[in-house]
């Protein structure tokens, strides 16, 4: 695992994001900046793909250029603890 971002390898490139509540994580790929949908949607396993409070995934032969947007999940109890996914 490495620092939270985008790290690119040889062979692919490693996301990584901290979220201390997230209950589930999705990587939304695109094909350019202003692509209106994501080409690829890569849903996490909290079990494979976090550890501690990072969430993270390898994806094997992704272009340079490739861009990038996380959805996350966890609680929405706002009013309580700020806290807003």
């Amino acid at each position: 695992m490495d620092a939270p971002g985008a790290s690119a390898a040889a062979d692919g490139v490693n996301f990584c994001l901290f979220s201390r509540h997230a209950k589930r994580a999705e990587l939304l790929l695109y094909e350019a900046a202003d692509s209106a949908e994501p080409f690829q949607t890569v849903v996490l396993d909290a079990e494979g793909n976090r550890s501690f409070y990072f969430w993270h995934v390898f994806v094997e032969g992704l272009p340079v250029g490739t861009c990038y947007t996380w959805r996350v999940d966890g609680p929405g109890d706002a009013a309580q603890t700020g806290r807003r996914f």
